[in-house]
């Protein structure tokens, strides 16, 4: 079986999403479907057209189909050379990517020597070259003429060295915005000005070209390997790439329940595992940070079954989905549950693997059209990979509804301006003008918004209604804001961390504890009076909060008070920007997902009962 994208067990999207910046934005807003990766500058399937000699205007209406939207200049869209993130080829095939260095044709001295295989050897490189730019440094071997008098071999080579000159590779400065764009359309035979042919390196040179020119979207971009930056924001999309698992706890682990375990992990069979920034292609290199019930790295996580598989790769494969979509499965549960069941969760899903069956959640029409061997990015779906917990354009909204310091203020009130009623022949005929309050009020507890309005606009007696009553139609209308409900709407823990910082966190910290064994080493043995104090303080690892976490953690939902709040304000706001609240769309979305779950659950524990 070929390539396919694992997919978020909750939500039904991929992990492996890719964004196009725009030419304003750093290029940390631009990212692939795994570390360190983007999307590529060159058209693949234009260049394979172009290698073949076929003209675009010789297509008709069927051929055309067959091959996707391309950009162009037209388009406004440009390339970016990634030039200081190359790490092979030899310098000269640097100078034939679009570099505009032609220091290489006109110095004499310049010599290529192979390395081989050694990639630690010597590198010849263009005299040329500005040292003073962070790219290769250079000076004299400085040695310590000092050695044992006794060896003489030694003493001969520690002279012949002394003078040596040495060279030795650092990493570049890597900017983080970009000033100078390529054409995106340049001809696939050669370089930008059209003298080089690439393939004289026989290295695959047309796709070393495409995979370090970063694809720079313009206004028209119709790229379809990501979604484009004027469309979802870099913090809309915060957290798409993370992934958490439910995994079997092993066997006779001890002790049973971990101190950081939820409540609902204490007394189950499986466990929340740490988190990964990318789900990895493989089945089974999965890695996570941190390290819980001895599972770190090494494991599966598969969320679709294509061949048979038993109950004991079950036990060993996790369920994987986003700390987001979890959220929101914590919290429908609780709603509806009274509890979070994640055993059933996980039987539901070996079941319907044993018997090959698919994950019992039909997706709406949108998740599955981008559901291919590789998600597709279409345009006017961004809102499917936008945060459904933090939402950027959400927590303001939500604050501004909160009513503190106007005393006067009551949810029993009319939102609208009182006017003087008029008694024209209309209102005599009125029969709703008749009612007691109470009669009106309960009439309109039982109607959908839309029923509402027409009654507001049809009779006078609707004119004025509490606040509450939008309340109620926020509930039953978009149950998937919590907000409105919700005792404890405060995210779970695990959901409020960035996987990257977590990783990094970790490679630092290691790396400072093994900086520590020399000197703890001489501390002991010179100064051992010293030695546990010292240690004591030296050994004081600290982390800096990571600032993307906490601008993240600003938009938490927070419990909205039922008595303070003016929910005809926060109705009227969020139902008049609901397309461009994408992520309040997308967890609209995934709250009907996790309630099919839900009932599948309920329909799992009610066989259990039976039998």
């Amino acid at each position: 079986m070929g390539y396919t994208e694992e997919l978020c067990q909750i939500c039904g999207v991929s992990f492996n999403i890719s964004r196009i910046r725009g030419p304003d934005e750093p290029r940390s807003a631009a990212f692939g479907g795994h570390p360190g990766s983007w999307v590529e500058g060159r058209d693949f399937h234009n260049d394979a057209r172009q290698q073949g000699g076929h003209d675009d205007d010789d297509d008709d209406d069927d051929n055309s189909s067959r091959f996707p939207p391309r950009c162009s200049d037209e388009t406004g869209c440009s390339m970016v050379f990634r030039a200081e993130e190359l790490a092979i080829g030899p310098p000269a095939m640097l100078e034939d990517l679009f570099l505009d260095d032609e220091s290489s044709h006109s110095d004499p001295d310049y010599i290529y020597e192979s390395v081989g295989e050694d990639e630690d050897g010597p590198l010849e490189f263009d005299s040329d070259v500005d040292l003073s730019e962070g790219e290769f440094s250079h000076g004299k071997m400085e040695v310590d003429s000092e050695g044992d008098d006794d060896d003489d071999e030694d003493d001969d080579d520690v002279g012949s060295k002394a003078d040596q000159e040495w060279i030795f590779r650092a990493k570049p400065i890597i900017p983080e915005f970009d000033t100078e764009f390529l054409p995106v359309d340049a001809p696939v035979t050669g370089g930008l000005d059209g003298e080089e042919d690439f393939n004289n390196h026989g290295m695959q040179p047309l796709r070393l070209i495409q995979r370090h020119h970063e694809h720079i979207a313009g206004p028209g971009c119709v790229n379809t390997e990501g979604y484009r930056p004027h469309a979802i924001s870099t913090e809309e999309m915060r957290n798409c790439h993370t992934v958490q698992c439910l995994l079997r706890k092993p066997r006779n682990w001890q002790p049973a329940a971990a101190a950081d375990d939820m409540n609902f992990e204490k007394d189950s069979e499986y466990f929340l595992t740490g988190l990964a920034d990318r789900m990895p292609t493989g089945l089974w290199d999965m890695e996570v940070e941190p390290a819980r019930y001895g599972v770190g790295a090494g494991w599966q996580s598969q969320s679709a079954f294509y061949i048979e598989t038993t109950q004991e790769e079950l036990n060993q494969t996790g369920l994987p989905f986003h700390p987001t979509c979890f959220e929101i499965f914590i919290q429908a549960s609780k709603q509806i549950l009274g509890r979070v069941d994640i055993d059933a969760l996980v039987q539901i899903r070996d079941r319907a693997a044993l018997q090959q069956n698919e994950f019992p959640v039909t997706h709406q029409d949108d998740v599955r059209d981008e559901q291919e061997q590789v998600w597709k990015h279409s345009a006017g779906r961004e809102y499917l990979v936008a945060n459904p917990v933090f939402i950027p354009d959400l927590a303001p909204i939500v604050a501004a509804s909160i009513v503190s310091d106007d005393a006067a203020f009551s949810i029993q009130n009319s939102p609208f301006p009182t006017t003087a009623r008029l008694h024209d022949s209309t209102s005599a005929k009125d029969p709703f003008l008749s009612l007691p309050p109470e009669l009106i009020h309960i009439i309109i507890w039982q109607l959908d918004s839309p029923d509402i309005a027409a009654l507001r606009l049809s009779s006078r007696a609707f004119t004025h209604l509490p606040i509450s009553l939008w309340h109620h139609l926020l509930v039953k209308e978009i149950p998937a804001l919590y907000e409105a409900w919700s005792s404890d709407p405060a995210p779970y823990y695990w959901s409020t961390l960035l996987a990257t910082d977590l990783i990094k966190q970790k490679q630092e910290r290691e790396k400072f504890f093994r900086n520590l064994e020399e000197p703890i080493s001489i501390i002991r043995q010179d100064m051992p009076e010293i030695a546990e104090e010292w240690i004591k303080d030296a050994s004081m690892w600290q982390w800096p909060e990571d600032p993307d976490r906490a601008e993240m953690l600003k938009l938490s939902p927070i419990r909205l008070p039922y008595e303070r709040t003016n929910w005809y304000q926060l109705y009227r706001d969020i139902t008049g920007n609901r397309e461009s609240l994408k992520g309040l769309k997308n967890r609209v979305r995934i709250w009907d997902a996790v309630v099919q779950i839900i009932d599948a659950i309920q329909a799992f524990r009610g066989e259990e009962v039976l039998t």
